[in-house]
């Protein structure tokens, strides 16, 4: 049973801050926080004097209920006094930026007396955990997690949350819940939380959403690419916005905002007017790498990762992110085969993913997190991806390339998350990441984590291979610079860092990754050297391409005035501006009859009886011409030569 304790003289001092009159706030705030702590420039540029006593006592109970430790921020304080006024926000920064205190500073001010409820939604039960202990040990606020393994029982729920006979409150001011709590479940019955939320007397107590990590709204929430949503109910934001009251404010929450996630988002859960309150995600602290293996599967590359000679005082704490469970554990296995004999199999080396135990990742996540934990090599699946905080994480990897880069971004954010440390972030791919061609990215291109094509169940990785993730590989250009394009980060300190190097791809300077690593790479299988990639599929070269486009135009013209349903079929339904690309793009071996076409563009057996062989012959007579005339030219240029000497 949860039991909440506020310490009776902390109790009290917080209610003298709550009901102190406005003419006293800023004098004892002046009296009681060094001037050093707070970010006076920002509230001394507050106009409205309500708006700024407010923001004087949210510094105030801060400090007393962290005992002197904690002082918001100029952007906590501001996506506080947003939340606080009922206005719709979004909090957009980095990871490790502290966007908790957003949600704790409303709660501080709340009156306990007057029974509000908050509601965060959060995507993960390990996250709700480490929130949760946060708010009910740091800040002393009366918090519950509501996820599948929360008791059902009456008695829990009328003393916690809200009993609906009685309609009286419970003893929780916040409530951390995940989504699918929210909503119907796929066997057809609302969990206890669903059908609280539908109560109009529950309905009537909350009074702020808080959606933690909302980039989950498009990512988990959507069908993307052919693929069914991972979580739906991330999709379902906006029928619950419509159900509650409009009085109740949200606001999101994330550290990854591009623009195509940024539009779901505001479609589901933000009203027209919302405010944005922006942090630039870079993180100066950190460098980024790329590395190339031979087969990411192979559990000797991840040998860099170990020091050695092996001391446990000298090993950094590394985390190691992978795609598929049961490499979590192969590379775990191998890693700590590797140690000393007598260090083998004391949990120096673990892995962590959905298929253990709760006891299991709770006591592997202790040991990673304390302090002295004993775990130094965690060998995890995307859950420890995001908004968990690893205080001492010195190097991260990631195996492969994630589906997105929002992905890449979370992973790489665990790293150097203490304040003053620096850390590396790299990538591991294979070969065939430098094979693929980006021309054959066609599709939304205002999605830059699309694929080549949709999605089928049985796609591979290089199927599966985002845009962005490719081009993140094969770019020349700064990563910093990479990331703050994708996320559309324009703020001026967008491409500070603070580390010896920003990043492997600088011309003028020499990185060498082993100099941050502390074991070495593996070079066994193939040998070091010059990359043996193939070189991306050929296509028809640029210069050939404008003259058949336009004999695709003209045909195209012709046979839409000549088809028999003219009036009902547009022209675009014959040959889409998409498809002709692709087909002047087509190198002219890929075509060798009309089937061929009909295969390259994707279409019906019924559509190439009818446009398919009249497009074979265009291209057909186009290559033919083409070459005739390359004949002739170098005919008359041998000529010419013969005629001078």
């Amino acid at each position: 049973m949860v039991v909440f304790h506020v310490p009776t003289l902390l109790e009290s001092r917080l209610n003298r801050i709550r009901a102190l009159p406005a003419s006293e706030i800023d004098q004892l705030l002046v009296s009681t926080i060094p001037s050093s702590r707070l970010p006076a420039a920002y509230l001394e540029q507050l106009e409205d004097d309500h708006e700024r006593t407010t923001a004087y006592r949210a510094c105030l109970l801060a400090w007393i209920v962290t005992a002197t430790q904690q002082v918001p921020r100029e952007h906590q304080l501001r996506a506080f006094l947003e939340t606080y006024a009922g206005r719709d926000s979004m909090l957009d920064a980095g990871t490790g930026s502290g966007k908790t205190l957003a949600i704790v500073l409303p709660l501080l001010l709340d009156n306990p007396n007057d029974h509000f409820i908050t509601l965060t939604i959060s995507p993960l039960k390990r996250l709700q955990i480490t929130q949760g202990n946060d708010f009910n040990t740091r800040y002393h606020i009366p918090t519950i997690a509501v996820n599948d393994e929360t008791p059902r029982d009456d008695a829990y729920w009328n003393e916690h949350v809200h009993d609906v006979k009685s309609r009286l409150p419970g003893t929780a001011q916040h409530i951390i819940t995940t989504v699918e709590q929210l909503f119907k479940t796929p066997e057809g019955h609302y969990p206890r939380l669903a059908l609280l939320i539908r109560n109009k007397y529950f309905q009537r107590r909350v009074k702020r959403i808080h959606v933690d990590e909302a980039h989950f709204i498009h990512t988990a929430g959507l069908p993307l690419h052919g693929n069914k949503a991972f979580r739906p109910a991330w999709g379902q934001l906006d029928e619950l916005k419509a159900l509650l009251p409009q009085s109740i404010t949200w606001q999101v929450m994330s550290a990854t905002f591009p623009p195509h996630i940024l539009k779901t988002v505001e479609s589901k859960v933000l009203c027209p007017n919302y405010v944005t309150i922006r942090l630039s995600a870079n993180r100066p602290n950190t460098i980024y790498a790329t590395h190339r293996v031979s087969n990411i599967e192979d559990a000797r590359n991840y040998e860099c990762f170990l020091a050695k000679p092996f001391r446990s005082d000298s090993q950094p704490r590394v985390l190691l992110f992978f795609d598929k469970k049961d490499l979590t554990t192969t590379v775990a296995q191998h890693l700590d085969n590797q140690l000393p004999p007598e260090l083998r199999g004391k949990g120096i080396v673990r892995h962590y993913h959905s298929g253990m135990s709760d006891a299991y990742l709770q006591h592997v996540h202790t040991a990673f997190t304390e302090e002295n934990g004993v775990c130094k090599i965690l060998c995890a699946t995307q859950g420890q991806s995001v908004g968990v905080d690893f205080p001492d994480v010195k190097i991260v990897c990631t195996a492969g390339l994630p589906s997105n880069v929002t992905e890449v971004l979370q992973r790489g954010g665990r790293v150097g998350r203490r304040e003053g440390d620096k850390g590396l972030f790299v990538i591991f791919y294979e070969c065939w990441a430098l094979e693929i061609s980006l021309e054959t990215y066609l599709g939304d291109v205002d999605d830059p984590d699309r694929p080549r094509a949709a999605l089928k169940p049985t796609a591979n990785v290089r199927d599966r291979a985002a845009y962005a993730c490719v081009q993140l590989i094969q770019c020349k250009r700064c990563l910093r610079m990479f990331f703050a394009s994708y996320l559309n980060d324009t703020s001026t300190t967008a491409l500070d860092y603070n580390t010896e190097y920003c990043c492997d791809r600088h011309e003028d300077e020499v990185f060498d990754l082993t100099d941050f690593l502390p074991g070495d790479l593996f070079v066994g299988d193939p040998p070091a050297g010059p990359s043996k990639c193939k070189k991306p599929t050929a296509y028809r070269p640029t210069k050939d391409r404008n003259e058949l486009d336009t004999l695709l135009i003209a045909w195209l013209e012709v046979a839409s005035r000549k088809d028999l349903l003219h009036g009902v079929r547009a022209v675009y339904d014959i040959l889409s501006f998409s498809q002709r690309r692709t087909l002047v793009r087509a190198p002219p071996k890929s075509i060798p009859s009309p089937s061929s076409i009909t295969k390259l563009l994707n279409e019906t057996q019924e559509w190439e009886l009818e446009w398919a062989s009249s497009l074979y012959d265009i291209v057909v007579k186009y290559d033919h011409d083409l070459n005739g005339r390359r004949l002739k030219e170098k005919e008359s240029s041998r000529v010419s030569k013969k005629v001078k000497t």
